[in-house]
């Protein structure tokens, strides 16, 4: 029994160490988003009512309750990015490693592929099972041919040719094209590129789908 439990609490530690670094540096690149010094003008760009609200409610001011929401939200997407790689018992740290969350309206309202040592494999976020992440293997119709007319598939070519380049004008087109400023973002595609070799470690992008919501 005692040999069972060391296995058991060897098992969780390990699971705990895959894409640690990968983890702590998604972790300190999003620090500046709730550790930034709010200032003035800041505070004026508040509506004092909901200012006024936030300090009611959560004794705090508006932008300091968004600060803390948004660490937390960041600690959450650490513990899906681990059990992401768990999946597969993937260590980042031994090769380049390319994560995609989509997120949208629709349930599961999260999934997305892991690109790994030239190998993939897709995930969701299975609503009837409290929210646990499972291997999803519709997440794209081809896995073979792009399908240039669905974003899901041709996010998936591009990345796994490895063409961030093609994802970064693909970012400025979005943020110059005005008919977006018209419409909502209904789905946000959140890409993770980390490698434990380069002297930046970590890069993440944003794309987003734009439509209407009936």
């Amino acid at each position: 029994m005692k040999s069972q439990n060391l296995f058991i609490i060897i098992f969780l530690l390990s699971q705990n160490l895959f894409s640690q670094n990968l983890t702590d540096e998604y972790y300190n690149s999003m620090k500046p988003i709730w550790e930034t010094k709010i200032t003035d003008e800041m505070r004026k760009q508040v509506d004092p009512k909901m200012d006024s609200l936030s300090k009611s409610i959560n004794g705090i001011g508006f932008l300091e309750s968004q600060a803390i929401i948004q660490k937390e939200d960041t600690e959450n997407k650490i513990s899906i990015l681990k059990n992401i790689l768990a999946l597969n018992n993937l260590n980042a740290n031994e090769t380049e490693t390319t994560i995609l969350i989509e997120t949208g309206f629709d349930e599961p309202n999260m999934k997305g592929f892991v690109i790994y040592g030239g190998k993939f494999y897709c995930f969701q976020q299975n609503a009837n099972k409290d929210y646990k992440i499972e291997k999803y293997s519709e997440y794209i119709k081809d896995y073979k041919k792009m399908d240039e007319n669905n974003y899901r598939s041709a996010l998936f070519f591009i990345l796994k040719d490895n063409r961030y380049d093609v994802i970064e004008k693909l970012i400025e087109e979005e943020k110059n094209d005005a008919e977006n400023k018209k419409l909502t973002s209904v789905v946000t595609y959140e890409v993770l590129n980390y490698s434990s070799k380069r002297e930046k470690k970590l890069y993440v992008y944003y794309l987003n789908e734009y439509g209407t919501i009936n």
